[in-house]
């Protein structure tokens, strides 16, 4: 089981705050017995230069239970290398025409292969991460309008000559999914009055993969704690 908590609004941060966290209820059985298992530390990418996180893993003590939890900030997404905050801005870059791949690659410090990688993933989750949106939305009384492409975006991406099939429609989806995102946060964040996790790929790896689990109805009683 992964949880993920908010220490601050970066890796810097959480860096900084981290030793002094600890959990102690279990979310299985409600029992006052995790223990630190075991931890790893790894090196995340940022401005400036890497920064050191510790990544601990808590076990139950209950002899029914015994889970096991990983403790994950929510600028961090599982088993990747950077920061959700970068897959954000190269998102941002590419969409609105300032950057290629290449162009991405060079200022982020990673491969073309990858910024391509990051693209390619976003576009397969617009669609089901803007129907979460759709749907939550509704539900909170919140009207959504249609997609529309900006007339200059379309000679943007035709003249990239983009062809892999549904990348076209999932940069469409893209396009508008910040807005959308932004939206349904700040409203489940009024309905439920604590914080949840900022930026696209933080917010729909974390808040919407699990959202759109759960039926929509009664959404102020099914936000994810």
């Amino acid at each position: 089981m992964i949880i993920v908590v908010r220490l601050g609004d970066d890796v810097k941060q959480f860096a900084v705050l981290s030793p002094g966290f600890a959990l102690e209820i279990c979310p299985l059985c409600g029992e006052a017995t995790l223990r630190v298992w075991d931890w790893y530390d790894r090196l995340v990418p940022c401005t400036g230069g890497d920064v050191g996180v510790r990544i601990k893993r808590y076990r139950c003590h209950r002899r029914a239970c015994r889970c096991l939890i990983t403790v994950l900030p929510d600028c961090l997404l599982g088993g990747a290398v950077y920061p959700a905050l970068v897959r954000d801005i190269g998102a941002e870059e590419y969409l609105s025409g300032r950057s290629t791949y290449q162009q991405l690659a060079q200022a982020i410090g990673c491969s073309q292969s990858t910024a391509w990688r990051w693209m390619r993933a976003q576009t397969r989750q617009a669609g089901p991460w803007l129907n979460t949106c759709r749907r939550w939305l509704a539900d909170l009384g919140l009207g959504v309008g249609p997609l529309v492409l900006p007339e200059h975006m379309r000679a943007v991406w035709h003249s990239w000559r983009i062809r892999a099939e549904g990348m076209l429609e999932g940069l469409l989806c893209a396009g508008a999914l910040g807005e959308w995102v932004e939206t349904l946060r700040d409203a489940l964040q009024r309905a439920r009055g604590h914080v949840l996790p900022g930026g696209l790929w933080a917010s729909g790896s974390h808040v919407l993969d699990r959202l759109g689990l759960a039926p929509p109805h009664n959404a102020e009683r099914r936000v994810p704690p």
